[in-house]
């Protein structure tokens, strides 16, 4: 990949990173205070608005850790390299999923065996 190409893709997941970061909610909101006279309604409402903010910011900060594992592969000089097979992953996979460490054939049947794995396991607990 060109010093061009990595350049664009370094710039990319930077504002990437500043978005998540934007739009992450605020760690504080995800504690649930102590119960003090509130309509048990809006307790609940409350503690189910927390737990929605404590997910977001789990997500978002996987996110995250995934954004800032790719601007290190850049500064290693191993970005946009399939981890799976060694190939090269396309420019326009990498422009949608910037952050992306395997090719699309190789992220597919990583998914083939995750949906096949659940599946199975859901039959044996099933007894089928």
């Amino acid at each position: 990949m060109s010093p061009e190409d990595l350049e664009f893709y370094k710039k990319l997941l930077k504002k990437k990173r500043e978005e998540a970061l934007e739009s992450m909610p605020d760690i504080s909101d995800c504690h649930d205070p102590i119960f003090t006279g509130m309509d048990l309604a809006d307790h609940a409402t409350d503690v189910m608005d927390k737990s929605r903010n404590g997910q977001l910011v789990s997500r978002e900060g996987r996110y995250l850790h995934h954004i800032n594992e790719a601007l290190d592969r850049i500064k290693k000089g191993t970005y946009g390299i399939c981890r799976t097979c060694g190939d090269e992953i396309p420019k326009k996979r990498l422009e949608v999923v910037p952050n992306a460490t395997q090719c699309i054939k190789c992220k597919n049947k990583e998914e083939r065996k995750i949906r096949t794995r659940r599946w199975s396991n859901f039959l044996l607990k099933k007894n089928l």
